[in-house]
């Protein structure tokens, strides 16, 4: 059952992707509906431990980035990757760590490129790497 809904969550990951790249914010009218329908198909359609990790990893995600929202973050991304953390459960910590390294390594090679220093205060669309590392995660997966 989850993972039907983590690959029906492919295309509005991808489409907050998008938006979030465009216009660099992640719509609460998208994010928070789905965080709801996903909290109770984890409460109504899962065991203890099944609940217990989503849940978990939610919450963990929650604090985290909710952390880095009072530091200048965005406070969307701690919404979504909140929503991600109900919907894949400790696969979610995989992706987070795999789109912070993909954005460390293109701020990286943008700023080598440009030959401009990253400015502190600097934003990016965090989501569109959000997602490239939701499609690695569910092909490796896949391919288990």
């Amino acid at each position: 059952m989850m993972f039907f809904i983590q690959v029906l969550s492919l295309p509005l990951l991808g489409l907050l992707a998008w938006i979030d790249y465009c216009q660099q914010r992640v719509p609460n009218v998208v994010v928070l509906p789905a965080m709801a329908a996903v909290l109770g198909i984890v409460l109504v359609g899962g065991d203890c431990w099944f609940v217990a990790e989503h849940l978990g990893c939610a919450l963990l995600l929650a604090v985290a980035f909710g952390l880095m929202a009072l530091q200048g973050g965005g406070v969307g991304d701690a919404k979504l990757v909140t929503l991600l953390g109900l919907v894949w459960g400790h696969l979610a910590l995989w992706m987070v760590a795999l789109a912070g390294v993909l954005a460390t390594v293109a701020t990286l090679i943008l700023a080598v490129m440009t030959e401009k220093p990253i400015s502190r205060g600097a934003t990016f669309p965090f989501v569109p790497y959000l997602f490239a590392g939701a499609v690695v995660i569910l092909l490796t997966e896949l391919a288990r």
